[in-house]
């Protein structure tokens, strides 16, 4: 659990330094409403060796690529950031750290 206790602390160095939706508010460059109040942040970590985690992965990038960044319905995603590497067993971990707007 260290390594991907690692890769979450990188990945949320990595993204303060970007321009970061804020639930609830407005953007000051468009000024347009951000995500809903309800929105959460989430993080995934798990090896893409196993299945479980493979599916999971799959399922949180395909419905962040079909909602296309703006989270109206239940069960949007919207993917901030992606990370991976390679632990000492030679498996790849990922880390994704993403909104989801709960049923």
């Amino acid at each position: 659990m260290g390594k991907e206790t690692a890769e979450i602390r990188a990945t949320q160095d990595e993204s303060e330094d970007l321009f970061e939706p804020v639930p609830g508010r407005s953007s000051r460059k468009n000024g347009k409403l951000g995500f809903p109040k309800k929105t959460v942040i989430r993080y995934f970590v798990g090896c893409i060796t196993d299945e479980a985690n493979r599916a999971e992965l799959e399922n949180i990038m395909t419905r962040s690529l079909s909602c296309a960044g703006e989270l109206k319905d239940a069960g949007d995603v919207y993917v901030i950031s992606e990370s991976g590497t390679f632990d000492r067993d030679g498996c790849y971990q990922v880390v994704v750290k993403y909104l989801y707007l709960p049923e």
